[in-house]
């Protein structure tokens, strides 16, 4: 019997080696090309991710850094760089500093103008409350029935209270002292009337805190409520907690949803609302902020949410730093109008 001559190796380590030199090349060749580019031209990306888990590491947010911009993107932003500067200069004296974040919903192209600003949440703050309840109702079906007595703090708006917020009375109050309300309506009615009044009984539980902190810290922002710094906050980290809710990536569809329909509920008709036609669905919260410095008085209004635009969703996202809140509301009424328009004409 012929013994079997055994196959030559010497073309199959050439194979190698070329297929191994070629990757290498390729991959050199594109980090070269890629560091070449301008930064408008480049493209990365954050990315978060919910810890605490052994087998899983579930996706919290995808956001690209930079990306190659549209053209609709570049008009967006010239128009609206135009707008702000033009508006700051006109309205020196009262206006200090606007920052805008566009987000195209379905693409992921993003617009920021002044977004590395930091801001003052405000009642911006109670957005993440509403999350930190929902995530522990996922687990607790029966969390959101708990019941209490409704009482307002006579020390709530002391100047030492650890909840730091304003007795500016956003909005109206349709609760009844001693009158028995759930956890459930104590969040309607801080997101919808935006009342302060209910803090208390959505806080001060160690527990309420403990997944408060968490949603912050998933989300990889600073919690306001552990910090003494005011402006620590920029409209491009805000508007996470909206991308979680619309993408159902942190809490899941019915709770996501749950939030956004009740989002769709706020009772401020100036702002981003104004700058829309009535029938176009917005998601959204505002936050007042008001104090006084060696400046002078300080007022920070911002306004950010989801515009449910038919073909193209987006979410908008302005903060407003200055002294005179009526100048401010209309700034933000104006943007929202101008990028209303652009999205709607492409």
């Amino acid at each position: 019997m012929k013994k079997r001559k055994n196959l030559p190796q010497k073309n199959s380590t050439k194979s190698i080696i070329f297929i191994v030199i070629a990757f290498l090349t390729g991959t050199l060749t594109g980090l070269l090309i890629l560091n070449l580019l301008p930064p408008e031209k480049r493209n990365s990306s954050l990315i978060l991710r919910e810890s605490g888990y052994e087998f899983i590491n579930p996706l919290i947010d995808f956001d690209n850094v930079d990306f190659i911009k549209t053209k609709e993107a570049k008009d967006l932003e010239k128009q609206l760089s135009t707008y702000i500067k033009e508006q700051m200069e006109k309205e020196a004296s009262v206006v200090d500093n606007v920052s805008l974040y566009y987000r195209d919903l379905n693409t992921g192209i993003w617009v920021g103008i002044n977004e590395k600003e930091g801001y003052a949440l405000a009642s911006l703050t109670k957005v993440p409350v509403m999350i930190a309840h929902y995530k522990i109702a996922e687990k607790n079906p029966n969390h959101l029935k708990q019941e209490f007595t409704y009482t307002v703090d006579p020390n709530l708006y002391v100047s030492n209270n650890p909840l730091r917020i304003d007795d500016n009375r956003e909005g109206e109050n349709t609760l009844k002292e001693g009158e028995t309300y759930t956890l459930d309506e104590f969040i309607n009615q801080l997101i919808v009337y935006s009342d302060n009044t209910v803090l208390p009984f959505l806080l001060l539980d160690e527990t309420y805190v403990t997944y408060l902190d968490k949603v912050f810290s998933d989300l990889g922002l600073p919690n306001p409520y552990m910090t003494d710094d005011e402006n620590l906050i920029t409209v491009k980290e805000y508007s996470a907690f909206f991308r979680v809710l619309y993408n159902s990536t942190y809490l899941n569809k019915e709770m996501s949803s749950k939030a956004l329909e009740l989002l769709s509920r706020v009772s401020f008709d100036d702002g981003l609302a104004k700058g829309l036609p009535k029938d176009i669905v917005l998601a959204n919260k505002f936050g007042a902020r008001k104090y006084t410095t060696e400046k002078g008085n300080i007022e920070q209004l911002h306004d950010c949410g989801i515009i449910y635009h038919p073909r193209k969703p987006y979410l908008l996202c302005i903060m407003t730093r200055g002294s005179r809140t009526t100048v401010q509301t209309r700034i933000i009424s104006d943007l929202s109008s101008i990028v209303y328009s652009i999205v709607d004409k492409n």
